[in-house]
């Protein structure tokens, strides 16, 4: 059996003028939506419930910041 070569992974620095992370919501905020398992399984109607309930606006509003730069 013909097995492939390991992968090496590394991690490259960030550039100096890299933006810093935008958070929209706290780390399992979306896993506790009742829509979430739903939605991960690729029903779209449940996908879009979540995501219209957890949109944080502030985020988008920093997002366009960024990107009119």
């Amino acid at each position: 059996m013909k097995t492939n070569p390991p992968v090496a992974f590394y991690r490259a620095e960030w550039p100096k003028d890299f933006p810093k992370v935008i958070l929209n919501a706290p780390v399992g905020e979306a896993a506790r939506h009742p829509d979430y398992y739903a939605a991960k399984s690729g029903d779209l109607e449940a996908a879009i419930r979540l995501t219209s309930d957890l949109i944080n606006k502030e985020a988008i509003a920093k997002l366009a910041v960024i990107i009119k730069r």
